[in-house]
Order: structure tokens, then C-alpha cells, then sequence
């Protein structure tokens, strides 16, 4: 018998779940009814994202003050900037002014003394939130949130190549 898959609507009230980056899980993205969010789910959804862009700034910023090598520091300031901007943005689209979300992030992410393995705990952290956007992006209805998260979709695309491809080159 298949395990069921937790979602919103029978996640436990308490722990079980990652921290808010990597929670594309936690959103049942397989919803029969092809039923868009309600305002609330979106507003919930913009602000968690909002959270995970704020943590990988955090991340980036972190990052560059611990010394990480010359060859990766633009890509990490690139990172740094633009997820200001997209936290920004999202909170603006969620009609929020602050994050409600407590990071645990920063913590998670400065236990890796390795550079090599700290890009790739940022590659992971950007893949985790793109696919929540790419799944939630078909039940959101208003055009603005719409373009928000497609903007912000992109980044982390380019991000993940950006990446990657300091990892495939051996840049650090």
C-alpha cells in the first residue's frame, strides 16, 4: 500500500517538516480539482517564499564574509542582491510587510566548511524553491502574483546554472 503523500490539507500540526526553502513537498501540487489558491493559500504560499529568498541572501551573505574563494564571490553577490530584491517582491505580491518565518537556514548552512559543499547546499536550497514555484505556479490566478513568481522563477534558474557551472569548472 502506497504511503500518502502529506500535504496542507493532512500535514500534522506540529514538526515533521524541512525548513522553509525546502518545502515544495508540503504543497500538494497534484490537486484533482485543478482549483486555484484562495487568496489566503497564496498570501501563506508568497510569504514562505519571501522567507526562503531572505535565508538565501542570509546564506550568500554569510558566504562572502567567511572568506569564500575570489572565484565564486560574484556569483555569491549576484545571489546575495537578487534575493533581496525577489524577497522584496514577493512580500509586496503577499501584501505583507515582514516575514513571519523564523530562518533556520543560516545555522544549517554554516556547517559546511567546505566551499565546494556549500555551493551545493545553495544549488540545493534554489532547486527546492523553484520547484515549488514551478508546481504552485499553475493555481495562482492573479497576474501580478503570476509575474512575481515567474520572475523569481527565472532567477533561480539562472542561479542553479550560474551554480552548477562553477562546480562542473572546479572554480573552487
Amino acid at each position: 500500500m502506497e504511503k500518502e503523500r502529506p500535504n496542507r490539507r493532512n500535514a500534522p500540526t506540529q514538526g515533521g517538516y524541512s525548513s522553509p526553502p525546502c518545502y515544495a513537498h508540503e504543497w500538494d501540487t497534484d490537486r484533482s480539482d485543478d482549483a486555484p489558491l484562495s487568496a489566503a493559500e497564496t498570501a501563506q504560499l508568497l510569504a514562505a517564499l519571501a522567507t526562503a529568498e531572505r535565508d538565501l541572501a542570509e546564506i550568500a551573505g554569510a558566504y562572502l564574509e567567511d572568506g569564500m574563494p575570489e572565484s565564486v564571490a560574484g556569483t555569491l553577490r549576484a545571489l546575495h542582491d537578487a534575493a533581496l530584491r525577489h524577497s522584496g517582491l514577493l512580500l509586496a505580491a503577499a501584501g505583507a510587510h515582514e516575514l513571519r518565518y523564523p530562518s533556520r537556514e543560516l545555522d544549517k548552512a554554516l556547517t559546511f566548511p567546505d566551499p565546494r559543499k556549500r555551493l551545493e547546499f545553495l544549488a540545493h536550497r534554489c532547486c527546492c524553491t523553484a520547484q515549488q514555484i514551478r508546481d504552485t505556479l499553475p493555481h495562482i490566478t492573479h497576474a501580478e502574483t503570476v509575474a512575481a513568481l515567474e520572475t523569481t522563477y527565472a532567477q533561480h534558474l539562472l542561479r542553479i546554472t550560474e551554480i552548477e557551472s562553477l562546480l562542473a569548472r572546479q572554480a573552487i
